[in-house]
């Protein structure tokens, strides 16, 4: 079997696939390639970004930053992608107001997170979004980074997040 051309989108459908959320919150969309594939997948979805490049067909866009969103934001959310602003501050303020966000059986999704080349540590790329796996309280979440692409990915998960935690 060859994942040649698989991509960090093949990757979080395949997740959505199995986890079956039934909402979605991409935080940074750009040209909605991945949002477009969410949108048909979960009954309600949400792309947030400062630059409206696209029209959701079935979701919804909220036009502005991650901030002005969570400011507003009333929901509770079964996936996020965090995918916005680079930069580590921005980073971990995106992930500290998703994780308030995520319901009790979310799943919290970084891009970026293990870039393969220093090349990819620039403003306009990965930046230094990579640090914040190191930040990750691991006491609490289970975090798996994958090398997806050229710049990784990586997916938390309450430990309580467990199914067997029901009935053990």
């Amino acid at each position: 079997m060859t994942f040649t051309g698989f991509t960090y989108y093949d990757f979080i459908e395949l997740l959505a696939v199995l986890y079956k959320p039934q909402s979605y919150l991409g935080l940074g969309v750009d040209l909605g390639e991945c949002f477009k594939r969410m949108e048909q997948l979960v009954p309600k979805a949400t792309a947030v970004d400062i630059r409206q490049r696209f029209f959701p067909e079935k979701g919804t866009f909220f036009h502005g930053t991650t901030s002005q969103f969570f400011e507003q934001n009333e929901d509770l959310w079964d996936m996020i992608f965090i995918d916005a602003c680079h930069a580590i501050d921005y980073v971990r303020s995106d992930l500290e107001n998703s994780l308030k966000v995520l319901s009790k059986k979310g799943i919290c999704i970084l891009h970026d997170t293990d870039p393969e080349s220093v090349d990819l540590i620039d403003s306009i790329h990965c930046h230094n979004s990579y640090k914040i796996v190191d930040e990750i309280d691991t006491n609490k979440y289970f975090t798996f980074t994958f090398p997806t692409n050229n710049s990784g990915i990586t997916i938390l998960t309450l430990k309580s997040n467990r199914r067997c935690l029901e009935f053990v």
